[in-house]
C-alpha cells in the first residue's frame, strides 16, 4: 500500500514533501536545546519568546530561499535547509547546522550556486577577536596568533633543533585555553592532540611554557583563558552569522554558512 501510495504521488510532489519535512524539522530544532548538564545530552523544550520567534521568521525566509537555489556538488543537489542549536540556553553555543557542512573543505571549493564557482570567507580568529573587541582592542591590531614570539622562547629554552609551531600548531593552544575550564584541563587535551604529541610528546612542561608566552601576548583577555567561555563566545559569533544570515536573504544573495565562514559566489 506504501509503495502503491508513493507510485501515485510521483516523483516531484514526494520530493516536495520530504524538503518540506526538512525544513519543518528544522524550524522545530530551533525551539529545543541540549542540555549540557545531562551525560544522555537529551533535547529540552521551552516557550518561545519574541526574539526567538523572530529567529524562527528569519531561518524560515532563509530555508524558503536556498530551497529554491540550484546548489550542487558534481552535478548532485545539496540540501541547504539549516536549524540553530543552542546548549542549556540562548546564552550559549547557537551555531547553525546543515548537512554540507560536513563536507571536507576541499569539496566545499567545489560547490556550485546557481552553476558558479565559489569562495569560503571567514571570520578572522574569530573567538579571540570577540575577546579583544570585548576589552576595546581592535583585533586588526593585533597578532593573534603570534607563533614567532613563541618560537623565539622555545629556541632560548630548547635550542635551535626544538620543534617550532605554526599558524596551524599554535591555534589549538589559543582555542583550547578560551575553551577549557583550567589551564591543566588545557595542557591535557593539548597532549591528547595527535599533530601536538608528534612535535612535544606529552610532557607537559614545553606546553605550560607555550599557554605561558600566549597568556603574556594576550595579557588583555587572559583573564578569560581557562573559564570556559567557549559557547557564550561562539553564541556571539553566531548572532554574527544570524544578521548575516537575514541581510544576505533579504538582499537575494544564496549564501551557506560553516560556523564562521561564508560560502557565496
Amino acid at each position: 500500500e506504501l509503495f502503491q501510495e508513493i507510485h501515485n504521488m510521483g516523483y516531484d510532489s514526494l520530493i516536495g514533501k520530504v524538503e518540506n519535512m526538512k525544513i519543518e524539522n528544522a524550524e522545530v530544532s530551533l525551539k529545543k536545546f541540549k542540555d549540557i548538564r545531562s551525560q544522555s545530552r537529551e533535547e529540552v523544550t521551552f516557550t518561545p519568546d519574541e526574539k526567538v520567534k523572530l529567529m524562527r521568521d528569519v531561518i524560515s525566509r532563509y530555508n524558503d530561499f536556498m530551497s529554491n537555489r540550484n546548489v550542487r556538488l558534481n552535478g548532485v543537489k545539496l540540501d541547504c535547509s539549516t536549524y540553530r542549536l543552542f546548549l542549556d540556553d540562548t546564552d550559549h553555543y547557537g551555531r547553525f547546522h546543515s548537512d554540507y557542512q560536513y563536507l571536507p573543505s576541499l569539496d566545499r571549493s567545489r560547490i556550485l550556486i546557481d552553476g558558479e564557482s565559489v569562495v569560503e570567507v571567514d571570520i578572522v580568529s574569530s573567538l579571540p577577536s570577540i575577546l579583544l573587541s570585548e576589552v576595546g582592542i581592535d583585533p586588526c591590531d593585533v597578532t593573534i596568533y603570534n607563533f614567532i614570539k613563541v618560537n623565539s622562547k622555545l629556541q632560548a629554552m630548547y635550542g635551535d633543533d626544538f620543534p617550532m609551531l605554526d599558524r596551524g600548531t599554535i591555534k589549538p593552544f589559543i582555542l583550547l585555553a578560551i575553551n577549557c575550564d583550567s589551564k591543566i584541563g588545557c595542557v591535557r587535551a593539548l597532549t591528547e592532540k595527535q599533530e601536538l604529541r608528534e612535535l612535544f610528546g606529552t610532557k607537559h612542561e614545553v606546553y605550560n611554557l607555550i599557554l605561558d608566552e600566549i597568556e603574556e601576548w594576550l595579557s588583555p583577555i587572559k583573564h578569560k583563558f581557562y573559564t570556559g567561555d567557549g559557547l557564550r563566545l561562539m553564541k556571539v559569533e553566531s548572532d554574527i552569522v544570524f544578521t548575516a544570515m537575514d541581510a544576505l536573504t533579504q538582499a537575494g544573495i544564496p549564501t551557506l554558512f560553516v560556523h564562521d565562514s561564508f560560502i557565496c559566489k
